[in-house]
């Protein structure tokens, strides 16, 4: 198995308890969003940019920060906003968003669709030991996840045929 796949299997979400507890300015929401997520990034120097942040608040994906600065629900709906957008369109991450802001534990939503992407990663990686067992309860999050990780390991697939030729 190639180094990049291997990467990819080590990927770890953060679980809500992992992020921060004090709100952050858009200069620390970027640098954490970055670190987490470089490893899945098709261009690691754009994985997440202020730009892109102000234009979800400007297209009501996300809330507006308060004073400046982003709470923990932010940054995990960020989180959640760069991953889906690799096959999600906007609307369809909104509509995503709005179906987890239906339940009142954002917590629980969040860590539930952590465990749901790196069961699909898993999955279509080849780790078949580490898959959790789903309780199978929320199809919706069990099939926006498994489209991610798809898509993500359709687009390792293409570039590896780009490097064969």
């Amino acid at each position: 198995m190639n180094t990049k796949y291997d990467e990819i299997l080590k990927f770890k979400c953060p679980r809500w308890n992992e992020l921060p507890e004090i709100e952050l300015y858009m200069d620390q929401v970027v640098n954490l969003l970055d670190k987490k997520l470089c490893i899945l990034a098709d261009d690691p120097e754009k994985t997440v940019t202020s730009t892109m942040i102000n234009n979800y608040v400007k297209q009501k994906i996300i809330t507006p920060p308060q004073k400046k600065k982003y709470d923990r629900k932010h940054v995990a709906y960020l989180f959640i906003i760069l991953l889906l957008k690799k096959a999600f369109s906007v609307s369809e991450i909104s509509a995503f968003l709005e179906h987890l802001n239906k339940n009142e534990n954002t917590g629980e939503v969040f860590d539930n669709f952590c465990e749901q992407i790196e069961y699909c990663i898993a999955m279509l990686f080849g780790n078949l030991e580490a898959m959790p067992q789903s309780n199978g309860d929320d199809k919706i999050t069990e099939t926006v996840a498994f489209a991610f990780a798809c898509k993500l390991y359709a687009q390792i697939l293409l570039k590896k045929d780009d490097n064969d030729e």
